[in-house]
């Protein structure tokens, strides 16, 4: 009796380790999307976007980063292959991660734009959107981290 009471604390404390390590895997891809953009938009002296799009069919998180353009066409929840359909705009780093284990969004006070991107430019420090937070959280235990970009620009 006392074996099976200890696999299955044992189960149980390797789902937490299991989700924990989603968590943070998801976390530092994102950290390394916004760094990523912010360093290639002062390398091609371009501003980008950072879309973190909310998936209408609930099925996956996402963010892309993206060259600007004259429409508002792009979402990172499409197929890779068209993230920004009909448009000039060009995706230049894509993550997209089924809710299976682990959900992301991103939330400001006050977007400084439409709302679910941010922007980098080259001679920005800041971003325009205010209290901006990406919270990445595991969907078994509820396992939480939060990925900001603070006011001087950093993530």
């Amino acid at each position: 009796m006392g074996a099976i009471v200890a696999a299955a604390n044992f189960t149980k404390a390797l789902k937490l380790v299991l989700e924990r390590r989603r968590v943070m895997a998801a976390a530092d891809e994102i950290a390394g999307v916004l760094t990523y953009a912010k360093a290639e938009t002062v390398a091609i002296n371009t501003p980008l976007w950072v879309r973190f799009d909310p998936d209408p069919n609930n099925s996956l998180s996402c963010t892309a980063v993206v060259t600007l353009s004259s429409s508002d066409t792009c979402r990172c929840y499409y197929a890779a292959n068209n993230i920004c359909p009909n448009t000039g705009a060009k995706l230049l780093r894509l993550f997209q991660l089924p809710r299976q284990h682990v959900r992301f969004s991103a939330q400001a006070s006050a977007w400084g734009g439409p709302a679910n991107y941010i922007s980098f430019s080259r001679d920005q420090m800041s971003i325009s959107a205010r209290n901006f937070q990406v919270n990445v959280v595991g969907l078994r235990h509820g396992y939480t981290l939060r990925v900001e970009v603070n006011t001087g620009g950093r993530v």
